[in-house]
């Protein structure tokens, strides 16, 4: 089995290096595509250049995850069978891959038709896993401690070639946000393809933007306004979509609802969450 390891970069700090030790010989390539400025991918170079067996593609502005994710994922696939997606702020364990490739040859053994399967992520402030509120998953292999889920995050993600070929790339036009859950649903839909989290296979991730203080008392994990932006164009335009799971068009509508009020009340940047809220929901509305 061939792996290769796809690395979306945008203005990546210091931790990129970290990462980059962490894998560079645990793989059999590893591709790197910066929507970084001119300038920063200058200085991504030749932050990279120590390191072998990396093919490094800078695109000179942000052209999305999306697109970048297919810019990587079409390189790999010419040389590799399998590749797994890593955000540049993730660091795996030790073992991560390997466990991951454990347990798809263990679930492909036993015929599941594994669409992908990803690791336990673990916030890299508190050092506490990440753990769903509403749909927990259910466990196939216990002792190997498998638990399927309707969709998982990219990062950490082991994909094949086949079936990346079968379900198509990724939306481009979604830019950011849910660019990972739709592949997943969209690959349930065309191909019945399932999907895991080993929870032995550890990744160190910050799930969104970090977390923010809320009049200066308690922290909540709060996007960017911009962000915030193509969370509710995608809502209204992935609610469109026969495929996507009606749990989560009802759990995010809740969730919107909320942060569509509080957001602008007690964020300091309130006229621009607002600004990027109404703007959002009006061209996801338009389907823009």
């Amino acid at each position: 089995m061939s792996v290769g390891i796809m690395i979306t970069y945008y203005n990546p700090d210091a931790g990129a290096v970290k990462q980059l030790e962490a894998i560079f010989d645990k793989v059999d390539k590893i591709c790197i595509v910066d929507n970084s400025s001119p300038a920063v991918s200058e200085k991504n170079r030749k932050m990279i250049a120590p390191f072998e067996n990396i093919e490094y593609i800078p695109l000179h502005e942000n052209r999305g995850i999306g697109a970048a994710q297919n810019i990587g994922a079409a390189y790999l696939f010419q040389t590799v069978d399998h590749l797994i997606f890593l955000d540049q702020d993730s660091l795996p364990a030790p073992d991560m891959i390997s466990q991951l490739i454990s347990s798809l040859n263990v679930l492909q053994k036993a015929g599941v038709k594994v669409g992908g399967i990803g690791p336990q992520a673990i916030n890299k402030w508190t050092k506490e896993p990440y753990k769903a509120k509403i749909k927990k998953g259910n466990y196939v292999l216990p002792d190997e401690k498998i638990l399927e889920v309707s969709e998982i995050i990219s990062s950490g993600t082991l994909v094949s070639k086949p079936i990346w070929e079968e379900v198509g790339g990724i939306d481009e036009w979604l830019f950011i946000d849910g660019v990972d859950h739709e592949w997943c649903w969209r690959a349930t839909a065309k191909g019945g393809y399932r999907f895991f989290i080993n929870e032995n296979a550890h990744l160190e991730h910050s799930l969104g933007e970090g977390d923010k203080k809320i009049m200066g008392v308690f922290s909540l994990k709060v996007p960017s306004p911009i962000r915030c932006y193509y969370q509710y164009r995608n809502y209204f335009i992935l609610c469109r979509r026969k495929y996507v799971p009606l749990y989560w068009k009802c759990m995010n509508g809740i969730k919107y609802s909320f942060k569509m009020i509080c957001y602008p009340l007690l964020l300091s940047e309130k006229k621009a969450y607002l600004k990027y809220i109404v703007k959002g929901i009006k061209e996801g509305i338009k389907g823009r």
